[in-house]
């Protein structure tokens, strides 16, 4: 899900993925410096869900999220679609929210 800063992205998930059932991640550094972490911190994981909020701060965990989606749902959402393009990042399984 992508929009516009301060327009409730992050509330309506919140509120749909609740933190029990689902794996929430707040970006790090040590996601950017390793980015197939995220791979080995959600398989091991009962919940079925995992967000990651903000997902253009680190655009090559797009290429990890992509292995993930086969064992996992996963929510994306983030402000700057433009900037995940730049990157050139994988973009086919992401679904654009105008």
């Amino acid at each position: 899900m992508f929009g516009p800063r301060n327009t409730g992205k992050s509330t309506l998930l919140e509120k749909i993925f609740n933190p029990v059932e689902s794996t929430w991640f707040d970006l790090q550094m040590r996601l950017k410096q390793y980015p197939n972490d995220l791979f080995h911190m959600t398989i091991p994981e009962s919940k079925s869900y995992v967000v990651i909020d903000e997902i253009q701060k680190i655009p090559e965990l797009l290429d990890v999220v992509h292995c993930l989606m086969k064992n996992k749902i996963l929510v994306l959402s983030g402000s700057s679609a433009r900037k995940l393009k730049i990157h050139g990042v994988n973009l086919l399984f992401i679904i654009y929210f105008h």
